[in-house]
């Protein structure tokens, strides 16, 4: 190919700058950008507010096609109405795109351009032109799908003029080729300008009741009549019949006609913009605060507050400031919102309020980012219950030794294994309330959530069980086996009254008067009533597993969440035997295998621990990838588990709920945690379900 590669590698470039959100300046800046603003500036002279009716290019007094003399005022429509008329409930429809996104559209046709054949330096100039102006045009998308400025139309309509460049200079499948990328270039400034203007129409109608008088309400409904209107010249423009048939097609028309119509793309766009400005001309924003479950961290305790902005642009914030009056402290918060202006901001902060928190409030303040006069302030009281914070819980690896113990019943339980804690362990009083004649103290019932290495139990005897002769023993029982109670080697001290017992897994445990319990149940025995719901015992009779992690990365796992996702997958991976396999997707706008199943249980944990968050939730995605790598790569011998870790809030891709369908006709078994505050709990249980 002749034109020289300044072009797609700029592209991504671009495009990783448009979608972190970071300001990039033109990459290409000629004199089509200059021609672009002075029609423009010309076309909006002519334009008085509140009438919709002179946004042709320059040249034109009226609002028809390019190449049409227009000397008087327009015919009256019976469908638009006069001039300003209340055009704010006419339909805009959004078409669809082959791409996920506008942004795409443009990457898409721009690669497309390594398919021609140009063997001229006419050609080879047009594509460079092009492609240049993509690349400018690129830096002005605020996230995906809305360009964010004037600017982007007038790039991409020096990218259609040179296009049309190209065509003239091409010819055969060349042709058709340049024609494609034409289309698809222009798909996406006709979708990103409507769905600005959607944008507006929703917001309209959304604060009715708040506009100050009827001036201002028909001043953000002429400027979205404007906005309909001028996409309908948009439409007009790109027929190809010039009757005025078929309109409304980008697959009709020729560079040059869609270059023409981006004046009214961006006329559109204007418009929708100043409705949205008289908006938030009438109205204020709101900001409301909420903390979630207070946890420690390194000998202090932490409260997550989250907040929560609405406004008519809730992407013009960035940041929210964070002042905390008491003791404790806290950093800003990042302010995260969707591309459209019917979203919120939102975004989370962790406030540090010692180990002792006591009269303790929070104050944010929101600032527009263009408005310095634009902000909102609110103010909480950080309350903490500190026997609901969730304790500080060692690494899947830190060995530790905890000590647990029953109140009621007295017994306790010293353990040590890798990633323990006192929550992990658990003792609960079971003792019936019949005095069975056998049976010499309390009976509990000991669980564990993370794997042990040793363990003793100790339980009290009861009150004058040692005046009597005997042989007295500690009695475990898994209500999962066909095992009876059985006796474990056990030191009894009877000056302190208890029994001693060293363990390597958990259950049911009592101390029996073994003479009197081998007579009571004359070589076996069935107990009734003590049958338990759950797992116990040392994970020996545990059915092994292949286990997918499936775990949402978008942007609304920022922060705490995508931290709380990291740690849970790891100290599940931390329970595995050596022999159970881990696979690892990631899934934002769309799912990634990150890890293929492996017992290499080290390099799971370091892939998981890579993780950060940024995109849409194509959580549908995200769980087929997991249902593929389980039916190419599990083995037949083991069960088959996904574990999605997500906040739910699916907004792309398939039905996730239909994916897990599938998984559950395979015998694939999803399981599936909620992370974080104001989760989608309705999709969660669905799909788990």
């Amino acid at each position: 190919m002749g034109y020289t590669k300044k072009k797609i590698g700029a592209v991504f470039f671009a495009v990783l700058m448009a979608t972190s959100m970071i300001a990039m300046p033109a990459l290409a800046t000629g004199p089509g950008v200059d021609a672009a603003n002075d029609r423009q500036n010309s076309a909006t002279a002519q334009m008085p507010v509140g009438h919709g009716q002179a946004d042709g290019p320059p040249g034109q007094t009226g609002g028809g096609p390019p190449g049409h003399a227009d000397d008087g005022p327009p015919e009256q429509d019976e469908r638009n109405g006069p001039p300003g008329h209340d055009r704010g409930d006419v339909n805009v429809t959004v078409p669809e795109l082959e791409a996920n996104t506008s942004i795409e559209a443009v990457l898409n046709a721009t690669e497309r351009l390594d398919e021609l054949d140009l063997k001229d330096e006419a050609a080879s100039t047009a594509a460079n032109e092009t492609v240049e102006s993509l690349n400018a045009s690129l830096g002005e998308y605020r996230q995906f799908e809305y360009v964010d400025s004037q600017a982007a139309f007038a790039h991409v309509d020096d990218a259609q003029r040179s296009l049309a460049d190209l065509h003239d200079a091409v010819d055969g499948d060349n042709e058709t080729i340049v024609e494609e990328i034409s289309r698809e270039l222009y798909a996406a400034s006709d979708r990103s300008a409507r769905l600005t203007v959607t944008d507006a129409q929703k917001v309209v109608v959304a604060n009715d009741d708040e506009f100050r008088n009827p001036g201002q309400r028909q001043s953000a409904e002429s400027a979205l009549g404007n906005a309909v209107d001028a996409l309908d010249r948009a439409d007009e423009t790109v027929s190809a019949d010039s009757s005025g048939q078929g309109q409304g097609t980008a697959h009709s028309g020729s560079p040059s006609d869609r270059a023409n119509a981006l004046t009214h793309l961006e006329n559109a766009w204007k418009h929708g913009e100043r409705a949205l400005d008289t908006v938030e001309d009438n109205t204020e924003p709101t900001l409301s605060l909420s903390q979630s479950q207070a946890f420690e961290r390194n000998d202090t305790i932490v409260v997550p507050l989250r907040a929560t902005l609405s406004d008519v642009r809730p992407y013009a914030y960035d940041e929210a400031n964070v002042t905390i009056d008491g003791d404790g402290e806290a950093d800003d918060i990042s302010l995260i919102a969707g591309e459209s202006a019917d979203s919120t901001a939102t975004g989370m902060t962790l406030v540090d309020v010692r180990p002792e928190p006591e009269n303790i409030t929070a104050t944010v303040t929101a600032t527009h980012d263009a408005d310095s006069n634009r902000s909102v302030e609110a103010t909480t009281e950080i309350i903490v219950d500190l026997d609901d914070v969730i304790p500080d819980l060692p690494a899947p690896d830190e060995y530790q030794e905890v000590e647990v113990a029953n109140e009621s019943s007295g017994v306790s339980v010293n353990a040590a294994g890798d990633g323990l804690h006192e929550t992990t362990l658990s003792v609960s009083d079971e003792t019936p309330e019949t005095d069975d004649p056998y049976r010499a103290g309390p009976m509990v019932r000991i669980t564990n959530e993370t794997p042990i290495d040793e363990a003793t139990v100790e339980i009290p005897i009861d009150e004058g069980a040692l005046d009597r002769e005997g042989n007295l023993s500690v009695m475990t029982w898994d209500p999962h086996s066909e095992e009876p109670w059985t006796p474990v080697e056990t030191e009894i001290d009877r000056d302190a009254g208890v029994a001693t017992a060293d363990v390597d897994g958990f259950s049911f445990f009592s101390v029996f008067w073994i003479d009197d319990w081998e007579d009571e149940t004359s070589d076996t025995i069935t107990l009734d009533g003590n049958e338990t719901d759950g797992d116990v015992g040392d994970g020996s009779q545990i059915e092994k597993s292949d286990f997918v992690f499936v775990i949402d990365v978008s942007g609304s796992m920022s922060g705490s969440r995508i931290v709380n996702a990291r740690k849970a997958a790891q100290r599940f991976v931390g329970a595995f035997e050596d022999d159970e396999r881990g696979a690892l997707v990631a899934f934002s706008s769309s799912s990634t295998l990150v890890e293929g199943l492996t017992t290499d249980h080290d390099a799971l944990n370091s892939s998981i621990e890579s993780l950060s968050a940024g995109g849409l939730t194509n959580t549908g995605s995200g769980l087929r990838d997991g249902i593929d790598e389980l039916e190419a790569n599990g083995w037949e011998n083991r069960s088959q588990t996904i574990i999605l870790l997500a906040d739910g809030g699916t907004n792309r891709g398939p039905n996730p709920v239909g994916v897990a369908s599938d998984a559950a006709e395979k015998d694939i078994d999803i399981s599936t945690v909620g992370l974080g505050s104001g989760i989608d709990e309705d999709e969660l249980r669905a799909i788990a379900g």
